[in-house]
């Protein structure tokens, strides 16, 4: 399914650290290009298929390759790519993805049959490095990530970000 102008999905983001929610928003593709989708007027810029390229936080993604345009039970990708922060610090990171479950996954009011893709890796900095795990849920009937977590470990064990994003609600055209 692709995504069409006027889509909207609502997310909660919330430190699972903490189980405290740090915001609450909603993306509405607002253009399409050839190779770009574009939420709320510039604010949020994937490709296509929803890896990121320009997210609100000014970094910028360099061939990021976490999403794919086919799920299936036991599918693996590599995504290798670059981020470069707005500050100008750049990190380079690999994650190997899995497609390990197709399960059922209720959020806020719906359940949704659900590819569980979890993805383990590294990205690495000029000043340090953390160890990576992805993990979210898509079902083709959305047209992005049902939900997605993220946990980003120093090779020390100290947490450095431990995160969900989880969909609220959406209306597709």
């Amino acid at each position: 399914m692709q995504l069409k102008l006027g889509d909207r999905f609502s997310y909660r983001h919330v430190n699972l650290e903490t189980n405290q929610e740090i915001r609450k928003y909603t993306l509405v593709v607002s253009e399409i290009t050839d190779t770009q989708v574009i939420y709320n007027n510039g604010s949020l810029i994937t490709d296509l298929i929803g890896n990121p390229v320009n997210p609100s936080d000014g970094t910028r993604y360099t061939d990021a390759q976490h999403h794919i345009a086919e799920y299936s039970l036991g599918k693996r990708w590599t995504a290798r790519h670059r981020l470069t922060r707005g500050n100008g610090s750049t990190y380079d990171s690999e994650i190997e993805y899995r497609v390990v479950a197709k399960e059922n996954i209720t959020l806020p009011a719906v359940t949704f049959e659900a590819f569980r893709v979890e993805g383990v890796g590294w990205s690495q900095g000029e000043k340090f490095g953390v160890n990576v795990y992805n993990l979210f849920w898509i079902s083709p009937e959305v047209r992005r990530y049902l939900a997605h977590e993220t946990r980003q470990r120093f090779a020390n064990g100290k947490m450095l970000k431990h995160e969900r994003y989880e969909l609220t609600g959406y209306a597709q055209r």
